[in-house]
């Protein structure tokens, strides 16, 4: 793993515990969203005259952690793959990895 994907997995890895979730729109209290973590309030989101834009943001970070997870996880199997294939004499016939008995 690269080192600033290392670095991208010990930001996430120091976070507190996740899934967050933000107030649904239709709680929207005065001027603040709330970011809330399983046991524990995250952060604020100040609402301004942008309302949409601002809960989309407020939305975005709270997904942040659970999809920088995903994408790391994917980034990670994409680059298995690539290492298999990597290491295939040039002859080889083409299959993914675990196709006809195939580890990768």
């Amino acid at each position: 793993m690269s080192d600033e994907l290392k670095a991208i997995e010990e930001r996430l890895e120091s976070i507190r515990a996740y899934p967050w979730t933000i107030t649904p729109e239709e709680f929207i209290d005065g001027d603040r969203v709330y970011i809330d973590g399983p046991d524990s309030l995250i952060a604020e989101v100040v609402i301004t005259d942008d309302t949409d834009q601002d809960y989309a943001n407020g939305v975005f970070i709270a997904h942040a952690p659970a999809d920088i997870a995903h994408l790391l996880a994917e980034v990670k199997r994409l680059r298995e793959k690539l290492d298999f294939y990597a290491d295939l004499p040039a002859d080889a016939a083409l299959s993914a990895p675990g196709e006809n008995g195939r580890e990768g």
